[in-house]
C-alpha cells in the first residue's frame, strides 16, 4: 500500500530500533508475510507518539489483510479523527486504509467519497499523489465513476492538488478506454503546469496515445518535450525507448537501431534485455542478419531468456526463410526441437511447411525423402499439426490457408479437395484477410470443372468482399467470362455489367474489359453499341497494348460489316478499317492475313477480281510460314481456288491448290488431294 513507509521524521535518536521494526513490518505486508509482520511489530517497544501513530496503522492494515474489516476499519477512523496531529505519511496511509476497507466490504462508490471527502475538505498534504493514484483506481472499476467531483478537484482546492487531479483525471480516463478525453486532459495540464514533477509523465502518456493513433511526429514532439526537463532517470529511459520504438514502427529501422544503442549507452544498468530485443527485430526487419544474431547473443547474455529470446530467435529463423539462406530449415527445426511450448509454435510450423511446399516445386517427382510428395507431406503434418492446436488460432489460419494451396499444387490436383479445403477456410474464417486468396483459388478450382456458376459467385463475392483487394479487379472480370459462358437468362447481362465495373476503373484490365463488352455486344445483336465502344478502345490515348488495340480494330470491322448485312448500307467503313489494320505496322501475320481475308470475303459478292487480289496478297505475304501462321493463309487459299473453279479456271485452281499443298500445315493434305482429283476430272497432265 503506497503511505505505509516508515515516517521520515520517526527515526528520532534513541529510536532507531523502532524505526527499523515498523519498516520491516511494512515490508513483511508488502510481501503477504502477515506472521513475520506481526512479529515485528511486537518488537515495537515504548514507541514515541509519532512510532506509535504509525505502529496503529500498520496493525491496522495487518487486521484488514487478515480480514478483520471492521476491526481493521475503527484502527484508520481513528487515526483519520485524532485530535493529536499526525504525520502526513500517517494520515495517508490511514486515508488509503480506509478506502481499501471500503473496497473489500464491496463498498467502492463509498471507498471513492472518502477519498473525495477529503481532497475536499482544502487540507493539503506535502505529496497527495498516492491519493489521487488510489482515486483514480477506483473509479476505473466503477459502473457509475464520480468523474464531476474530480473534474471540480482541477479547479478547487490547493494548486498542488489541482494539478494532481488533473493529470489523474486524464489518467481515468486513458485507462476506461477514453484515450481522446485524456490527451485533451493532459494537453491542458502540460500547457497549464510547465515546471511540474509528473510533466515528463505527463508528456510520455501523450506520446503513447498518439502511438496508438499511428500520429507518429505528434509522438516524437510529446517525447522530446518529455526529455527536455526530465530529472527521473528511469522515466528517461522509457522516454528514450519510446523514441526508438516510434522509429521502429515507422519503418526507420536504421534509426530505431541508432537509438536503441543510444539508450543501451546512457542507461548500462537499464532494460538491456528489451533494448537488445527491439535493436534485434529492427536489424531483422532491415534484414542484417549477421546484427540480429549479435542481438539475440547480447539478450541472453543480458538474462533474456525464455520467451523472448526464443521470440528473437524465431523472428531471424523467419528471415533466413524470407532471404532463401540454406540453413532456413534448420533453424526452424531447433526452434520446433528447443521450444515446444512456445506461443508461436505453430507460426514456426506454418513457415516450414510453406519451405517444404515451395521446396516441392522445385523437387524430383521420384521417391525419397526430398522428393516433391514427401516434402508435401512433411508440410501437410505440420499444418495438421498447427490446426489441431487451440494455442495457435493465428497460426491455425494461416495453416489452414496453406493447405488450400498445398492441395492445389498437388501433383495430380485432386480438384475435389481444393474446393472442399477452400469452402471450409471461408466458413470457419469468414473475416480473415487471407479470404481474398482463397476465394480466387476456389473460382479457379470450379472453373476448372467446368462449373462457371459456382465460379462466377467466387469470383464476383472475392469483388464484393474485398474490392480493395489487388485480385478484385481480376476476379471481377473472370467473373465476366464465367457468366458469358452460361446460357440461362440473365448470365450475358450480368457479364456485362461486371465488365463495365472493371472498366470504369483504373486497373490494368480496364480495357480487357470494355473489349469483351464490345464483342458480346456485338454478338448479340447490338453492333452498334460495339461499334461504340470499340472506338473507346481505339481512341484510348494510353495504357491499351498494341495486341489488344489490333484485336478491337479487328472487332470494329467485324461490327460494321455486320451492320451492313442488316441494313444494306456501304462496305466502305468496314473495309477501311480492315485495311488499318491490314497496314499497322505492329500487325504480326496472323492479324494482317486475317485483315487481307476478311478484305476478300467483303469483296468477293462483288468483284471477285479485287477479293482474289486480296487472297493472293494473304498467300505471298511475308512472314507468313515462319510465324507459322496457316490458317488465314488455307481460308484464303481455298476461297480463291473456289472462285478459279466457278470459272472453269481448272488450271488456274489446280495451281493454287498446289501452292496450298506446299504450305506445311494441317491442311496441306487435303489441298494436295483436292489438285489431283480436278487432274483426274479435267484431264489437266502437263
Amino acid at each position: 500500500m503506497v503511505g505505509s513507509g516508515c515516517p521520515s521524521n520517526l527515526a528520532a535518536e534513541g529510536q532507531e530500533s523502532n524505526a527499523e521494526q515498523l519498516a520491516r513490518s511494512a515490508q513483511f505486508l508488502e510481501r503477504g508475510a502477515w506472521a513475520e509482520a506481526r512479529e515485528a511489530l511486537l518488537k515495537v517497544q515504548n514507541p514515541i507518539p509519532a512510532e506509535g501513530e504509525y505502529q496503529r496503522v500498520l496493525e491496522s492494515r495487518l487486521a484488514m489483510e487478515e480480514g478483520r474489516l471492521g476491526e481493521a476499519a475503527a484502527g484508520f477512523s481513528e487515526r483519520l479523527e485524532s485530535r493529536v496531529p499526525v504525520p502526513p505519511e500517517v494520515f495517508i496511509g490511514a486515508l488509503l486504509g480506509s478506502a481499501e476497507v471500503l473496497e473489500r466490504q464491496g463498498d467502492s462508490p463509498g471507498a471513492a467519497r472518502k477519498l473525495l471527502q477529503f481532497l475536499k475538505s482544502g487540507r493539503e498534504l506535502p505529496d497527495a499523489t498516492p491519493v489521487f493514484q488510489k482515486l483514480a483506481a477506483i473509479m476505473g472499476e466503477s459502473q457509475d465513476p464520480p468523474e464531476a467531483d474530480l473534474r471540480d478537484c482541477t479547479r478547487q482546492g490547493p494548486v498542488a492538488h489541482q494539478a494532481l487531479a488533473r493529470f489523474y483525471l486524464a489518467q481515468f480516463y486513458f485507462n476506461v478506454g477514453r484515450g481522446e478525453k485524456g490527451a485533451v486532459e493532459l494537453a491542458a495540464f502540460c500547457k497549464t503546469y510547465t515546471v511540474h514533477p509528473l510533466r515528463s509523465a505527463a508528456f510520455l502518456r501523450r506520446a503513447e496515445h498518439a502511438m496508438d493513433l499511428a500520429l507518429w511526429e505528434d509522438a516524437e514532439r510529446f517525447l522530446a518535450e518529455g526529455l527536455a526537463g526530465c530529472q527521473d532517470p528511469e522515466l528517461a529511459e522509457l522516454l528514450e525507448l519510446r523514441q526508438a520504438l516510434t522509429a521502429f514502427y515507422k519503418g526507420a529501422y536504421k534509426t530505431a537501431l541508432e537509438r536503441f544503442e543510444r539508450v543501451r549507452e546512457h542507461f548500462p544498468k537499464g532494460r538491456l534485455s528489451e533494448v537488445a530485443f527491439n535493436s534485434g527485430l529492427a536489424a531483422v526487419r532491415m534484414g542484417d542478419l549477421r546484427r540480429a544474431t549479435a542481438e539475440l547473443q547480447l539478450l541472453r547474455a543480458t538474462g533474456g531468456t525464455g520467451d523472448i529470446a526464443a521470440e528473437l530467435e524465431l523472428e531471424i529463423a523467419l528471415l533466413r526463410v524470407s532471404s532463401g539462406q540454406a540453413q532456413a530449415e534448420e533453424s526452424l527445426q531447433t526452434f520446433l526441437k528447443n521450444h515446444p511450448r512456445h506461443p508461436r509454435l505453430g507460426d514456426a510450423r506454418v513457415a516450414l511447411a510453406e519451405l517444404y511446399n515451395a521446396q516441392a516445386g522445385a523437387a524430383s517427382v521420384d521417391a525419397g525423402p526430398r522428393s516433391a510428395r514427401a516434402l508435401r507431406d512433411r508440410a501437410s503434418g505440420l499444418l495438421l499439426a498447427v490446426a489441431g492446436d487451440p494455442q495457435s488460432p493465428q497460426s491455425t489460419v494461416q495453416a489452414r490457408y496453406l493447405a488450400v494451396f498445398l492441395a492445389d499444387a498437388a501433383e495430380p490436383r485432386n480438384e475435389a479437395e481444393v474446393i472442399q479445403l477452400g469452402e471450409e477456410f471461408l466458413k470457419d474464417f469468414p473475416a480473415s484477410s487471407l479470404g481474398a486468396e482463397v476465394r480466387m483459388k476456389l473460382g479457379e478450382g470450379y472453373f476448372r470443372r467446368r462449373d462457371c456458376a459456382n465460379a462466377e459467385f467466387q469470383f464476383a463475392s472475392l469483388e464484393q468482399q474485398w474490392p480493395q483487394s489487388p485480385l478484385a479487379e481480376t476476379a471481377l472480370f473472370l467473373a465476366g467470362q464465367c457468366a458469358a459462358s452460361l446460357l440461362n437468362p440473365g448470365s450475358v447481362d450480368r457479364a456485362l455489367a461486371y465488365w463495365d465495373k472493371v472498366a470504369g476503373g483504373s486497373g490494368p484490365l480496364r480495357w480487357k474489359a470494355r473489349y469483351q463488352q464490345a464483342s458480346v455486344k456485338s454478338r448479340i445483336g447490338e453492333e452498334a453499341e460495339g461499334v461504340v465502344l470499340f472506338d473507346l478502345i481505339l481512341k484510348a490515348p494510353a495504357g491499351v497494348l498494341p495486341e489488344l488495340r489490333l484485336a478491337a480494330r479487328c472487332g470494329k470491322a467485324d461490327a460494321l460489316l455486320a451492320l451492313v448485312k442488316r441494313t444494306a448500307s456501304s462496305t466502305e467503313e468496314a473495309l477501311r478499317e480492315y485495311q488499318l489494320l491490314a497496314e499497322a505496322a505492329e500487325a504480326s501475320p496472323v492479324w494482317r492475313n486475317q485483315a487481307l481475308y476478311k478484305i476478300g470475303k467483303t469483296l468477293e459478292p462483288v468483284d471477285s477480281k479485287a477479293a482474289m487480289e486480296a487472297f493472293e496478297k494473304v498467300l505471298s505475304a511475308p512472314g507468313t510460314v515462319e510465324a507459322g501462321e496457316f490458317f488465314w493463309s488455307y481460308k484464303a487459299g481455298f476461297d480463291a481456288a473456289r472462285i478459279q473453279e466457278n470459272k472453269a479456271a481448272w488450271r488456274e485452281a489446280v495451281a493454287l491448290y498446289e501452292r496450298l499443298a506446299a504450305i506445311p500445315g494441317a491442311r496441306s493434305g487435303e489441298a494436295r488431294a483436292r489438285a489431283q482429283q480436278l487432274r483426274l476430272e479435267r484431264f489437266l497432265w502437263e
